[in-house]
């Protein structure tokens, strides 16, 4: 699913909307029963750099509650989309940063980021984004959110 996104006004409303399983049928077809799946939630969104090795790229971050969307900003305010990742594929670390990226990074604004097939490292502009959800699982499969703000001084 690889496409274009509008940027900034609105764009977590035009993607919740765009995302949101609505079921598609035809006037002759009975409506089906589907089980109850939870709203996709978004989170927050973020411009980032990813590093691997000595090769960085600009990003913007989309985090939804079981999603995260991977984009690069085009011009005219939209996205392409580059990566789609469910959530409960990815791993977060502060640690091992050195280990996948070639080029110093700041240990306050970068954290390891990965899923099946890519480790990078992600640097964010602002010190308050890096950690501003962390995100944990649990053995029931279900995911919480812990906010825990890091402020510049």
């Amino acid at each position: 699913m690889k496409g274009l996104m509008r940027k900034r006004s609105g764009a977590a409303a035009r993607l919740q909307r765009a995302l949101s399983a609505k079921s598609v049928r035809t006037a002759d077809s009975p409506p089906q029963q589907q089980p109850a799946q939870p709203k996709r939630q978004f989170i927050m969104e973020s411009p980032v750099q990813f590093t691997a090795g000595v090769t960085s790229q600009e990003r913007h971050l989309f985090l939804f509650n079981d999603l995260l969307l991977i984009a690069k900003a085009r011009s005219g305010g939209n996205f392409k989309l580059k990566e789609k990742v469910r959530v409960s594929e990815i791993w977060l670390t502060k640690s091992s940063i050195d280990i996948v990226a070639e080029i110093h990074k700041c240990q306050h604004t970068s954290f390891l980021i990965g899923w099946p097939t890519t480790n990078v490292v992600a640097t964010f502009g602002y010190v308050h984004n890096t950690y501003s959800k962390y995100v944990h699982y649990h053995h029931d499969g279900m995911i919480k959110y812990q906010h825990e703000l890091i402020y510049n001084s």
